[in-house]
């Protein structure tokens, strides 16, 4: 290992090389702090000279492996030879991306039961969520507003995997999916999959369930709720509940929800997942108080937490005034 200077490296970790050699240092005070106390020696100025501690600090000359002239071309050219002899390679350091989107995550994408939805913050590892599980999924946060990016980088992903990928966005916040007109849409769906038992895989994400409900007619809502009680039993469909929160809090003691929906498995977004009960959590601790940017997260699996940087859209929408 190289540094600069005795103080780059912490002490503790220093205790682990036994040999520590010196060339020469701007403050000759600096040399008591690689080598603690000794006898001063004057380094004569020539260039490669240093100290090196066996028994006792004694000084040293760098020998140089061609004429000075040509030392940087001769080291590049070494390195460059080493390399073509040398086949393996060491991993690269993993940071967390600036941008976590479908380019980012394109080769982590399979299939619905193991979906990437973002980059662990503490170990860098991929997210994933299962959107094929047994009973109704949940996204939700504090506020639904927050959500949009989340949701068309996760859009992105899903369209790469299911062509049978059906948006209802009652709430309007998305590139994609159907902003009205829902009771059409909900009554193709259901002649699709309960009179016509179709097999293709179809999942249904439905973005403001509160805003929805309120805006179809019983007998669709009868027809809803028909599909929501079909989650379970069906392997080739699953639905998606995105909304805050406190919208969900109104119809979770509702029947076909309370039947339906795993709520103690989903996706966070933003701050304030302490003050919630509607995705349930197997411990409160000290970071989940903590405040958060809005493209971060958390991906809740079977009630235990994993902070996460969470995908966004790969295209900046322009919005222009009119």
């Amino acid at each position: 290992m190289s540094t600069v200077g005795p103080n780059s490296i912490r002490y503790r970790l220093r205790q682990t090389f036994k040999n520590e050699l010196c060339l020469q240092l701007s403050d000759s005070n600096d040399y008591y702090g690689v080598f603690g106390r000794f006898d001063k020696v004057e380094l004569a100025d020539y260039k490669g000279r240093g100290l090196v501690k066996l028994d006792d600090v004694f000084e040293y000359q760098v020998a140089y492996p061609c004429e000075e002239a040509s030392l940087s071309i001769n080291i590049k050219n070494l390195c460059n030879n080493l390399a073509n002899h040398y086949n393996g390679r060491a991993k690269k350091i993993a940071t967390l991306p600036s941008i976590v989107d479908i380019n980012y995550l394109r080769k982590y994408i399979t299939d619905l039961r193991k979906v990437p939805v973002g980059v662990n913050k503490n170990n860098l590892q991929i997210e994933y969520f299962n959107f094929q599980g047994k009973g109704i999924s949940l996204i939700t946060g504090q506020d639904i507003s927050i959500m949009n990016n989340f949701l068309d980088g996760l859009i992105d992903i899903l369209n790469r995997i299911s062509s049978s990928l059906f948006i209802l966005d009652a709430e309007d916040i998305t590139r994609e999916g159907f902003k009205d007109n829902f009771d059409i849409y909900i009554n193709n769906l259901y002649k699709e999959v309960v009179i016509n038992k179709f097999t293709n895989n179809h999942l249904c994400i439905i973005i403001g369930l509160d805003s929805l409900l309120g805006k179809i007619s019983s007998d669709t809502k009868n027809k809803l709720i028909e599909l929501f009680n079909l989650d379970r039993e069906l392997n080739n469909l699953s639905f998606v509940f995105v909304d805050a929160y406190q919208k969900l809090k109104k119809i979770e003691y509702e029947a076909w929800y309370k039947a339906n929906v795993n709520n103690n498995s989903g996706i966070w977004i933003g701050n304030g997942i302490v003050n919630q009960y509607t995705i349930l959590l197997n411990k409160m601790t000290k970071e989940l108080r903590e405040e958060i940017p809005d493209n971060f997260g958390y991906v809740i699996i079977n009630g235990k937490t994993s902070y996460a940087k969470l995908v966004e859209s790969s295209v900046e929408i322009e919005v222009l005034d009119e």
